[in-house]
């Protein structure tokens, strides 16, 4: 017999709470404690020589998109105020942004009954991990990058409810925002537009010029200026600086792959290990064992958390080969 509703609300709004005090905890522990990296400085500069006049690539060398550096322009008060912790606090705020954007994702990918407990376990995994926590809370390009990503895929989330061209315009802006900030996820275009087309089932047949249509508009915005005005240093800081660097023989660039792949399975243990087991159960159908009938999330919405899982492979394979 399924408790009074009272009584699920009291224990997952107490979880909920622990979750909240450990996502605080976290946050300040890095803010305060966390490593100092080396790019945080660099950034946080040139933030403020942008604010002073200067035009990124054309007056000062920078090697991520000027998203970024534009972005982190705005944080200039508060590091005014409290130095790189002024920077990481507003990177933290961003990547708590990002976090709850997430958990709304994977609610909308699931049905009604499953979309708190959805949202509440993609908090947990974003957020309460020490890794994860770090790394959106240091004055880096994950938060923001991710943001942009999480964001671009609630667009396409919404497409899919309300078969808005809008909203799929809105999802190719959103992604190259992302790559605007960092180049790794510019992958992510083109996959989204290959899947769009090949499966036209998902939204409607000119989804995918809809998005490649918000895609060109966003990048002539953001990427325009700086190929007009200093094209050869910026592809090379955007493009080549990251390319053309080398890790060494070939023993060593297999080992760099190898911690690459260590740090990442370790990092994200329990979100590999929940995946890996719902792999698992989808090919070898397990659930009949327990006689149990199995509830597929609708069809669109299926296709669409594909889509994610492809994207984020496609973004850790651009990172491996990197």
């Amino acid at each position: 017999m399924d408790s009074p509703r009272w009584i699920r609300l009291f224990w997952y709004g107490s979880f909920a709470f622990i979750v909240l005090i450990l996502t605080v905890l976290l946050f300040v522990a890095n803010l305060y404690y966390g490593e100092l990296n080396q790019d945080e400085g660099w950034y946080l500069y040139a933030g403020r020589l942008i604010l002073e006049g200067q035009v990124p690539y054309r007056d000062f060398a920078f090697t991520q998109g000027p998203v970024m550096a534009y972005v982190y322009a705005l944080a200039q008060p508060l590091v005014k105020l409290w130095g790189v912790a002024g920077g990481r606090l507003f990177t933290g705020l961003i990547g708590l942004l990002s976090a709850l954007a997430a958990a709304v994702l994977a609610a909308r990918l699931v049905r009604p009954r499953f979309r708190s407990g959805a949202a509440l376990i993609a908090f947990i995994l974003i957020m309460v991990n020490v890794y994860q926590s770090y790394y959106f809370t240091v004055v880096k390009t994950y938060s923001l990058c991710s943001f942009f990503l999480v964001f671009g895929f609630l667009f396409l989330r919404e497409a899919l409810e309300l078969r808005s061209r809008a909203a799929v315009f809105l999802a190719g802006m959103a992604f190259v925002l992302a790559t605007a900030t960092r180049s790794s996820a510019g992958i992510v275009l083109p996959v989204v537009f290959c899947l769009l087309a090949l499966d036209r089932r998902t939204l409607f047949r000119s989804a995918c010029v809809f998005f490649a249509l918000g895609a060109a508009f966003m990048a002539a915005l953001v990427f325009g200026p700086f190929l007009l005005l200093t094209p050869d240093n910026f592809l090379f800081m955007v493009l080549r600086y990251h390319t053309l660097r080398e890790s060494g023989t070939v023993g060593a660039r297999l080992l760099f792959k190898a911690g690459f792949i260590s740090r990442l399975v370790q990092a994200y243990l329990p979100a590999m290990t929940i995946g890996a087991t719902l792999v698992v159960f989808h090919l070898f159908k397990l659930n009949r064992i327990r006689n149990r009938k199995w509830i597929p999330p609708p069809p669109n919405t299926e296709r669409l958390s594909r889509m994610i899982w492809i994207s984020v492979a496609a973004v850790s394979l651009v990172h491996l080969l990197a």
